[in-house]
């Protein structure tokens, strides 16, 4: 039996699950990156054991779900227990805070869950207007306004934050040295801008705070070795052609 936060009865097991990294999971999504990107990038980051689980039969399965949407992930401890949690931010701050990606105090906290709002915001609607938005017309007038406003107010907030915070301590990640979710989702928003804009608004000339943050989180081993394999590269060629990016 699957455990959910909608039965407080189930409040110990999930703080057992919380508590403890030798669960393994399911990652219940598309067969693409999209909303699932910073999930995939947690797990694969901190060596997590799972398995990408797209739906088989979507239409059916949508009105059995917390939401009616994906992600939803599902985590078996070694005592058997299996709990799961919808919602792509929600899991993405589980995860963080099991993995030690949210900060370590407070203040550290607050920073990272700061950024982490501002990226998802940005990435909504991004989606919005490539995941949702199916007439041409529309779909043009929203990429203009990314291109003309988001995209360029982003990118220069970010990189006057992370100036900022990094100039005098050093470092090229929210919290200098200390890799957090928000950084894994800024570097996911780097690399979306770049495929959209090449370098006219991200570059290591004209951004290189945020330049130096995505080229820090590409050193991780797993995330490089992952994107190196079948499944990323069929997962991201179904993105650029779903999405755009």
């Amino acid at each position: 039996m699957t455990a959910t936060i909608f039965d407080r009865s189930n409040r110990t097991v999930f703080n057992q699950a919380g508590s403890k990294d030798d669960g393994t999971y399911e990652l219940h999504y598309f067969g693409l990156l999209g909303r699932a990107a910073t999930i995939r990038m947690i797990l694969e980051v901190t060596g997590a054991k799972y398995k990408s689980i797209p739906p088989s039969n979507w239409p059916a399965e949508k009105p059995l779900t917390a939401f009616g949407s994906l992600p939803i992930l599902r985590e078996t401890g070694l005592n058997g227990k299996t709990i799961e949690v919808a919602e792509s931010e929600a899991i993405e701050r589980y995860l963080g805070e099991k993995y030690h990606l949210m900060g370590d105090d407070v203040y550290e906290r607050t920073v990272v869950n700061t950024f982490l709002c501002s990226n998802a915001s940005f990435l909504n609607q991004l989606f919005l207007c490539f995941g949702t938005v199916s007439n041409p017309e529309d779909k043009a007038k929203g990429r203009d306004q990314l291109v003309s406003k988001t995209i360029p107010n982003w990118a220069k907030t970010h990189e006057k934050h992370l100036q900022t915070m990094n100039g005098a301590q050093g470092g090229h990640l929210y919290l200098g040295t200390k890799l957090t979710v928000a950084d894994l989702k800024c570097a996911l928003i780097v690399s979306i801008i770049q495929t959209l804009t090449g370098s006219d608004f991200i570059s290591e000339d004209k951004t290189p705070a945020l330049w130096g943050l995505k080229a820090e989180v590409d050193k991780d081993s797993n995330l490089s070795a992952w994107r190196q394999t079948e499944e990323y590269k069929k997962m991201a060629e179904t993105n650029r052609s779903m999405l755009g990016f």
